[in-house]
């Protein structure tokens, strides 16, 4: 693993916090310390997202066309690097906050009848809200199964 300054984390933590549109350069220079550990979250992000169900799986793949920045895992990713090392119980951590967020925007969508997110078409306005219901209650459940008991 390649150490990373704390003045080099701090510094891309405050970049974030003071920055209320982060542009694509800042955003790479603020992934720069993690980029190992987000691809370990994005691995195990995608492996909760399946289920046995056809359309279950439909929505859960039009869900991960429209990837966003990913702020919440970035953050929690780059604290727990700041505070030491970066651990299996962190990445479950990430992908619950993860998880939780996307449910909570298929959910918005839902009662806003919205019709876009990201610039896509909604979830709900390709299904239906009791598919788009199905898919966050999925999505919002399964984030227990990222979380993991560790001693």
């Amino acid at each position: 693993m390649v150490k990373v300054q704390k003045n080099t984390v701090l510094t891309v933590l405050l970049l974030l916090l003071c920055s209320n549109s982060v542009c694509m350069d800042s955003l790479s220079l603020i992934k720069s310390p993690i980029t190992t550990e987000l691809e370990d979250f994005k691995n195990l992000f995608d492996s909760s997202l399946s289920s046995s169900n056809l359309l279950l799986n439909n929505v859960i793949a039009h869900i991960r066309q429209r990837n966003g920045k990913m702020m919440r895992p970035i953050l929690v990713l780059l604290v727990a690097k700041l505070y030491g090392e970066i651990k299996p119980e962190t990445l479950h951590a990430a992908v619950s906050l993860e998880l939780l967020h996307t449910a909570s925007l298929v959910h918005d969508d839902m009662v806003d009848e919205s019709t876009e997110r990201r610039g896509q078409l909604s979830v709900n306005a390709i299904f239906n809200n009791k598919v788009s219901s199905a898919g966050r209650r999925f999505s919002f459940g399964n984030k227990s199964g990222a979380c993991r008991t560790y001693s």
